[in-house]
């Protein structure tokens, strides 16, 4: 059978629009990533903003701290991402990461087995949750 001109275009540009996705689907993890790592260096407050509660559906994990990372891994192995969250950046663990969709997000948030850091929890929990709620991954306004 002779494919016409045409329909090898067709076929051409059916290519470019699902290599367009992937890349978009990778910038996504990218950006995500970046989330997570931001987080490590700076666990500030997100402005008011964003610091509310998430108004989709939660999908919590909750970890001890030093587990983030290989549970962030693991999440996104499972969503089809890449899996490069570092466990310890700059000497710091890593205390959570985020996977937002639509009307959905993934949180996975640390708390310290010691009891040392009473606050650590609920501040991890707000930064991600914030992250959820559409906050930046370069962390504009935090307090």
């Amino acid at each position: 059978m002779h494919t016409t001109p045409t329909k090898t275009l067709a076929q051409a540009v059916v290519g470019l629009a699902v290599a367009l996705a992937a890349l978009a689907a990778y910038a996504t993890a990218l950006y995500l990533i970046l989330i997570a790592i931001a987080s490590v260096a700076s666990a500030g407050m997100p402005p008011s903003r964003y610091d509310r509660p998430y108004d989709g559906y939660l999908i919590p994990f909750r970890v001890e701290l030093g587990q983030a990372a290989r549970t962030c891994n693991a999440l996104a192995r499972q969503l089809g991402q890449p899996a490069t969250h570092p466990r310890m950046i700059e000497g710091r663990h890593l205390y959570g990461c985020a996977y937002p969709a639509e009307g959905l997000c993934y949180v996975v948030y640390s708390y310290d087995p010691s009891g040392k850091d009473k606050r650590m929890e609920s501040n991890v929990w707000r930064h991600e949750i914030a992250h959820c709620n559409g906050w930046p991954a370069h962390h504009p306004g935090q307090r």
